[in-house]
Parts: structure tokens; C-alpha cells; sequence
């Protein structure tokens, strides 16, 4: 399995831009951004440092690559 890249809170929050999220509020370093399509929507926090951790960037993923209807690696290229 490849290795997951080492991506900051910034470059997450400009690859969620490109996916079309929208900037909600921000609470210290935790920005919320969101994504509207017809019925369904998506919230997702992203904190700003400058290395995200496993989880939380694995978590980020997995929820935009299902409501996307992308995968994972897709997800994961895009912030390489």
C-alpha cells in the first residue's frame, strides 16, 4: 500500500477549494469548510499545522471521497 503523503492544514483546505468547499467560519486553528450539492451536504474540519496527522488526514479523506463518489487514492493524489 503507498504511503500517505505529508500534507498541511493550508494545502488541504486549497485542495477542498478546487472540489469546490467553501470556507465556513474558523475557532482558533480549526477551519470548517463546506459542501452543498442539492440535498446532501458535508462539513469537515481541518486543522492548520503544518503536518496533519494520519488519522485526521485519513479521516478528511475517507468523508470527502464518499461524498464525492471518488476514492481514496484520488483523494490522496490530489494533495500530492
Amino acid at each position: 500500500m503507498p504511503r500517505h503523503p505529508v500534507v498541511s492544514g493550508f494545502k488541504t483546505i486549497k485542495v477542498l477549494e478546487k472540489l469546490g468547499f467553501f470556507f465556513v467560519r474558523q475557532a482558533g486553528s480549526h477551519v470548517q469548510m463546506r459542501k452543498v450539492v442539492e440535498d446532501k451536504r458535508l462539513r469537515v474540519t481541518v486543522l492548520l499545522h503544518d503536518e496533519l496527522s494520519i488519522a485526521t488526514l485519513n479521516s478528511i479523506v475517507t468523508d470527502v471521497a464518499e461524498f464525492e463518489g471518488m476514492t481514496k487514492e484520488q483523494i490522496y493524489d490530489l494533495l500530492r
